[in-house]
């Protein structure tokens, strides 16, 4: 009995270690759902390439951590950046991995926060002579509610054309000017493509009368871990508090001493009727013990009975 119940408890420790590592090992269902997309296209910014920074917000209530799939150009190799947007708006990196085809390379991590950046450089600015220009493709896959586009103009551009339109260019604090739009809502099979092309006379960066596009992406506080590196030491230490405290359980319950038998009562002889004591000693035998009235043998010091000791 005791070794059934230590192995059903060191049963359902396993299976609630296993439980935690699933967590990891299979997140929720994959996000194709976004309230947001900010697309930035930066052409010339800081590399003689295009920088390219979503800023994209799930809906609210989306269980997290949940699992982002986002894809980018295989040209442009590994992301320059993968973070999260912190409600005071600076960045945390954030764990990913990637894998590439031939057109398209997939950004995958469990986000753990609502809002996620991602910045890549796309090295297709064709150039001839003076004259630039570049096409950018959102591949969709994704429903979006409010798919917004910002195109910086680089420094010393020229004859600035952008298809589709997006509006005016709107100089800001930090002295480049900018096109917006809101180019509403994306279903799953809506593909979206922005053209941009500019002349510009010399082959300079835009960073050298810039600040920083981003603000610099904050380093987990001192102390502190991602999710999912955690998770499998919380699951390890889970799993040998279970099993040293079923350990310790199974212990004690076999040192534990039996339950004490009841006493066995003796059987005690009922003493002889007054008129047959009465009849031995008619006959001058005294063979009867004083205390428990049982037979004793001729020579016994001690009742054979009750231990009492015999008068000489």
């Amino acid at each position: 009995m005791k070794k059934a119940a230590f192995l059903a408890f060191v049963l359902a420790a396993l299976t609630a270690v296993m439980t935690v590592l699933s967590v990891r090992v299979s997140a929720a269902n994959t996000v194709v759902h976004f309230t947001e997309v900010q697309v930035s296209i930066w052409p010339e910014y800081d590399k003689p390439s295009v920088l390219v920074m979503y800023n994209i917000y799930l809906p609210k209530g989306t269980s997290l951590p949940a699992q982002l799939r986002i894809p980018i150009p295989a040209r442009a190799g590994a992301p320059n950046a993968v973070a999260y947007i912190n409600p005071n708006g600076n960045f945390t990196n954030a764990e990913y991995t990637y894998s590439a085809s031939q057109q398209w390379e997939t950004i995958e991590l469990n986000a753990l926060h609502p809002a996620v950046h991602i910045e890549y450089y796309d090295p297709a600015l064709a150039k001839n002579g003076k004259h630039r220009s570049f096409v950018y493709e959102w591949p969709g896959g994704f429903s979006v509610d409010s798919f917004k586009v910002i195109v910086q103009q680089p420094k010393g551009a020229e004859n600035m054309s952008i298809s589709p339109k997006i509006g005016e260019g709107t100089p800001a604090d930090d002295g480049f000017i900018y096109y917006h739009a809101d180019m509403g809502a994306l279903k799953p099979g809506d593909k979206f493509t922005v053209k941009i092309e500019y002349d510009k006379e010399t082959d300079s960066l835009s960073i050298a009368s810039a600040a920083p596009p981003t603000q610099a992406l904050a380093k987990p506080i001192k102390g502190e871990t991602t999710f999912r590196r955690i998770l499998p030491w919380l699951a390890i230490i889970l799993g040998l508090l279970f099993v040293v405290g079923g350990a310790v359980v199974y212990w004690n319950l076999r040192r534990a001493p039996a339950a004490p038998a009841p006493p066995r009562r003796r059987g005690r002889k009922q003493p002889l009727p007054p008129e047959a004591r009465s009849a031995d000693a008619e006959q001058g035998v005294v063979n009867y013990c004083p205390v428990c009235g049982a037979r004793v043998q001729p020579g016994d010091r001690f009742c054979r009975v009750c231990g009492a000791k015999l008068r000489d």
